[in-house]
């Protein structure tokens, strides 16, 4: 890096583009040995020699000097001196006054730059003015050194421009400029065969894409459509919003990438994946209890026709055909559960659903009672009795599309819209502090919200920090929520009123259903009478904590289809002491009574309808009515019913002027989350309040049907929280409370009553909502670029993206398979002895095993390996990816039974016992798994778009960021495999001194793994990789491995290293020892890593963190408090301030 420090507002400024040079230290004289240049983001490498001084130049503007740095003497067996790298952290270039500085950004914020190999873009943004030229950062940051006092300064990024005049005097002075300009929006795609839009097809067909785009400032846009490599299929080449696909002849998930760009520096890219050759519908996933999250063994599945019971592990597995409705029942039933019901529509893998438990009582038959689950009594915002497993909230809520309507008062009131005035606001629950953005934390004084800006915290009256200054500016909210008013006037703006009946709907009193049976009122399944002691297990289902079975659809007493709001349902089973179920005697009827509770009473008719639940259709179904009583136990709804299964109070409707829907789609920045589900709290006029809930699939877009739409005060909302899991956990990543009346009405054809229910890709919902993280979920990852994409999986500093790595894949694919002779899998997997099917050609050295990569790519894992071929002592391996780098659980059982319908990439490593040492070790990468998948130059392992082989392999397997001499990659390793990393078919988990005893590996799991082991320990004998095996394997490479001594150099932090090296850094740093014995990006010692806060805290206060560098590890690392507390009190870093 090549920063600068500058006064006052940027404490750091990466230089880019910038001369630098290496230069030897000899005999008090110096001479260049290398020159170049720095990358946007400042930085440079220079190849080195052990034991010799250098010196580090630059040249910024006329203003040189250089930087003494020595590297330390390393050498191989014989003497021979070794290259490497020595990490220098910040170089501090020292510019004095006279300059102008500052950033340059998009109208939308985004500084302007793109480097792009598989799009062929490298764009950036030039500054000129003052007799100097300039590149902006990665950052939009810039640094002008002027030789004149009053100039014109000009900002440039492709066709826009902003220049100003400015009189720089001999300070330093500030100048921001904003491009006008904005990035376009690719706003949807779809695919259609034709007749209908479809997220699967069959091989070899034809699709026409279709994608609808936005361009704020009016410009045109030129698309770029791309593929892979020919395992997708063919484009027509199309430069236009539409593109036809023709799909290849081969099983699996392909994918096609669309690029729009206006010309003016704004830039969108999306990828559309399709399942071609998936045939049937899957459900898999892992039933749970709610209250503690353990998992439910021996409950019943049914999917269709399909039956399985769950595991241990709470695991199920179930295919079925397609049906022409795309309408799929899935249930899932335990006697110590409430029914769980879901309404699929496609294919949902590895899915988390929560069962209720049930409250169980058992009584003689012979005596009349009054049931109530007991259990819901309390106030609703507190946790269940009983509950232990806690919801993690990582963000305060949002208020979205408020301001739409002014974030006005009543509509009835004569007032403007946008009143200035302000609503003064406290803290609902205890502060600990603001925190203001130089890290420090305010006291006293009070807070304001302003009209308009719920969710933004300024200060009202005067506020000190922690040494009585005082301040002014915003302060983090996350602490101040919920807020509640002083002053219930009804100068209350919408999103006041919205939050006020949210926080009545918290504190309301919750009580159970409760059923009044009459005795003897019991029979057998096969109509005996019975007469003995009943079991019931009942639970209270209150939709406005969670979504109850089914999706609300109904069938009304007409046979129209109908959509309920729900008062409150009740699950009841009943059977005797054996478990045989036990129904109602002819003519009996039992008593159901509801409560309707207080935020429900304003909208309670004097009757509604009683439904029951068809768990065959997924379709609630009316059978009777309730009538509103008052009760000694406040008001319920009572009614009767001759049968049990699940009950329901609810009112329906279809009007569809009363109606809208919502499509959103959930942003890049949750990429690496696992079991991401919708939780959707739907609120009528602001009040009643009904769950909604949905597990996202791959689609671009869900959707939420059926939401109130009017003009009333306070508005209809709904209420969308993204829960995803992290470590088993269950956290809340998102918090968006939406003004649906703000949003247009959705169109509805009246010929067609079902199109209140439109299908995919659902554009009768008009425009999708994007889902983006709020600040806080993790801390930013730095040098995202134009396209708003974080650097992941190109290093630290981007060097392993190269802008020619288009160019450079072809000549390291002619390097190392000159002949052509591996162009396919197929090809591949004969070369290397595993045989034309890739099954190891019968040598008894070939091993295969799957598993999930839960702590780096996030993919399920088909590994094969064997030895001697196509030479003794050569090794080689592939592994075939299978699902989303989403760690999804199902991606273990995909990989394992080899799922062609979500089967993705194969890499491919050799090791070649004759090469130069230093070139033993090469990549390829296919499309596919089949043996006729084709070479690929690009892949994308991490979903945020393709980058070049190998460049993308070398991050965590070794090896500098470039070719050599040679186009090939040097000091490359083959990996370890780390068992407790892992994830494993059936939502399997493993641990050190698991051994079998858990039933997720047997003991032919735990022998591969050792021989996998073994035979990377075999070729990288005494490098930290293999060091770190033979810690696990200390006595033979057979059963379990153990976990590992803690190495010399981390003898006094034994937890940081077994939490935090070993769970986040070594997962790419082990493989970085380029040769060199005790390299220091290996991370060998605590010393070494103690010294690198600078790219991992951000200690400078730029909002760049480059470490880890694989999202789904860096997700791990920064969620988990101890790791980064651990990490914090190792480099000396203040507590709780490196996620700052």
């Amino acid at each position: 890096m090549a920063p600068i420090e500058t006064p006052q507002e940027l404490a750091l400024v990466e230089l880019a583009d910038t001369p630098v040079s290496l230069r030897t230290i000899s005999a008090g004289s110096t001479t260049v040995i290398a020159e170049g240049r720095t990358a946007l983001n400042g930085s440079f490498s220079f190849t080195t020699k052990a034991g010799q001084n250098y010196q580090v130049c630059w040249n910024y503007q006329d203003v040189e000097g250089c930087r003494r740095v020595t590297r330390p003497d390393s050498s191989a067996a014989g003497g021979q001196a070794l290259a490497g790298v020595i990490p220098l952290g910040p170089v501090h270039v020292g510019l004095k006054p006279p300059l102008v500085f500052g950033r340059v950004l998009t109208g939308d914020s985004r500084p302007c730059w793109v480097q792009d190999s598989f799009f062929e873009l490298d764009v950036s943004t030039d500054v000129i003015g003052g007799g100097r030229n300039a590149k902006a950062n990665t950052q939009g940051e810039y640094v002008i050194l002027p030789r004149a006092q009053v100039f014109l300064i000009r900002g440039e990024c492709e066709k826009a421009q902003v220049a100003q005049t400015i009189a720089a005097g001999t300070g330093s002075l500030r100048v921001d400029m904003t491009l006008p300009n904005r990035a376009p929006q690719i706003t949807s795609i779809a695919a259609t065969d034709g007749a209908e839009f479809t997220t699967r097809s069959a091989p070899a067909e034809t699709l026409k894409i279709v994608s609808t785009n936005r361009d704020l400032d009016g410009h045109g846009l030129e698309h770029s459509w791309r593929l892979m490599g020919g395992s997708d299929g063919v484009l027509s080449g199309s430069t236009v919003r539409t593109e036809s696909w023709d799909l290849p002849n081969i099983d699996g998930r392909r994918s096609v990438y669309l690029m729009a760009r206006d010309g003016f520096g704004g830039f969108a890219m999306r990828r559309f994946d399709m399942e071609v050759g998936d045939d049937i519908i899957e459900a898999s996933g892992q039933a749970v209890d709610s209250a503690t999250g353990t998992p439910i063994a021996g409950a019943r599945v049914t999917f269709g026709e399909a039956q399985a019971q769950t595991d241990g592990n709470g695991w199920f597995r179930l295919e079925r055909k397609p049906n022409d409705e795309d309408r799929y029942v899935l249930n899932i039933e335990h006697p110590n559960f409430a029914m769980m019901s879901r309404i699929l529509d496609r294919t949902a893998r590895g899915q988390t659903y929560q069962m209720i438990r049930a409250q169980v009582v058992t009584f003689p038959s012979g005596q009349g009672v009054t049931l109530e689950d007991t259990r819901s009594s309390g106030i609703c915002n507190q946790e269940r009795s009983g509950d232990t497993r806690r919801t993690m909230r990582l963000v305060p809520p949002r208020f979205v599309g408020f301001e739409k309507t002014g974030d006005a008062a009543p509509r009835n009131r004569a007032e403007p819209a946008g009143d200035a005035r302000t609503g003064t606001m406290v803290p609902g629950g205890l502060v600990t502090g603001g925190r203001l953005r130089d890290g420090g934390t305010v006291s006293g004084g009070q807070l304001s919200i302003a009209r308009g800006t719920i969710g933004s915290v300024t200060i009202g009256t005067p506020l000190t920090d922690a040494n009585s200054r005082a301040v002014a500016g915003r302060v983090d909210l996350s602490a101040a929520f919920p807020f509640e008013r002083m002053d219930e006037s009804e100068d209350a703006t919408a999103a006041e009123a919205v939050a006020m009946v949210m926080k009545r709907q918290r504190e309301c009193d919750r009580r159970g259903i409760q059923i009044r049976l009459q005795p003897d009122s019991f029979r057998l399944e096969d109509g005996t009478p019975y007469s003995g002691a009943v079991r019931a297990a009942i639970a209270t289902l209150n939709p406005a904590i969670r979504s109850i079975p089914g999706d609300y659809q109904a069938i009304d007493a007409n046979g129209d289809r109908a959509e309920l709001l729900s008062f409150g349902a009740l699950y009841a089973d009943f059977t005797d002491m054996q478990g045989n179920r036990l129904g109602l005697r002819p003519g009996v009827e039992a008593e159901i009574l509801t409560p309707v509770s207080s935020y429900q009473s304003g909208s309670a008719q004097p009757t509604i309808a009683q439904w029951s639940y068809d768990a065959e259709t997924g379709f609630w179904r009316e059978e009777g009515t309730g009538t509103l009583q008052n009760t000694s136990n406040g008001p319920r709804y009572v009614g009767k019913t001759s049968h049990f299964s699940t009950l329901n109070m609810d009112v329906s409707g279809n009007d569809p002027a009363d109606a809208t829907c919502v499509r959103f789609e959930v942003g890049s920045d949750f990429a690496a989350w696992s079991n991401l589900t919708i939780r959707a709290y739907v609120s009528y006029g602001g009040d009643s309040v009904q769950v909604k809930e949905t597990a996202l699939n791959n689609d671009q877009y869900q959707a939420i049907y059926r939401i109130p739409f009017g003009n009333g005060f306070p508005p209809n909302t709904l209420r969308l929280e993204l829960r995803g899991t992290s470590s088993g956990q269950e956290v809340v990543l998102l918090d968006d409370i939406i003004n649906t009346d703000a949003r247009p009405q959705m169109t509805f054809d009246p010929s067609d009553p079902d199109a209140l229910w439109p299908d995919y890709p659902y554009d009768e919902c008009g425009d999708p909502l994007l889902l983006t993280a709020a600040p806080g979920i993790i801390p930013p990852y730095g040098d995202s670029d134009g396209f708003g994409r974080p650097a992941f999986l190109s290093g630290p500093y981007g060097d392993f993206n190269p802008a020619d790595g288009a160019l450079q894949v072809v000549d390291y694919y002619n390097a190392i398979d000159p002949g052509g002779a591996k162009t396919n899998l197929e090809d591949w997997w004969v070369a290397n002895g595993f045989g034309p099917d890739g099954a190891g050609g019968g040598h008894p050295s070939y091993v295969r095993q799957a598993y999930l990569n839960h702590n780096d790519l996030g993919f399920g894992r088909d590994m094969h390996c064997r030895t001697d071929a196509p030479d003794a002592g050569d090794a080689a391996c592939y592994v075939t990816n299978y699902g989303l780098p989403d760690q999804n659980p199902a991606n273990a059982d995909a990989a394992e039974t080899q799922d062609p319908a979500v089967q993705g990439a194969t890499v491919t490593m050799e090791y070649d016992a004759q090469a130069p040492q230093a070139e033993r070790v090469q990549f390829y990468v296919f499309g596919g798994g089949t043996g006729a998948a084709g070479r690929i130059n690009f892949a994308d392992l991490d979903g945020l778009g393709p980058k070049p082989v190998p460049f993308l392999c070398m991050v965590c397997h070794g090896g500098g960021p470039s070719l050599n001499a040679n186009d090939v990659v040097e000091h490359a390793r083959f990996r370890e495999f780390d068992l407790p990393s892992f994830r494993y078919p059936g939502a399997g988990e493993w641990d050190f001194g698991d051994g079998t005893a858990t039933g997720v590996l047997d003991a032919t799991d735990l022998d591969n793994f050792a021989t996998l082991n073994e035979y990377v320990e075999g070729i990288h004998s005494g490098t930290p990789i293999g060091n770190l095996i033979d810690n696990w394997y200390p006595t033979a490479f057979s059963g379990p491995p153990v976990q590992p001594n803690v190495p010399s150099g981390w003898s006094t932090e034994a937890s940081v290293y077994h939490e935090v090296h070993g769970k986040a850094c070594r997962t790419c740093h082990v493989a970085r020892d380029a040769g060199i014995p005790n390299n220091f990006l290996t991370f060998e010692s605590s010393a070494n890593l103690s010294g690198t806060s600078y790219a991992v805290c951000d200690p400078f206060d730029t909002g760049v963190r480059f470490m880890p560098n694989a999202v789904v590890t860096y997700r791990n690392f920064w969620t988990d408090t101890n790791r980064v507390n651990l990490y914090e009190a190792l480099t000396g870093t203040a507590l709780n301030t490196c996620a700052d």
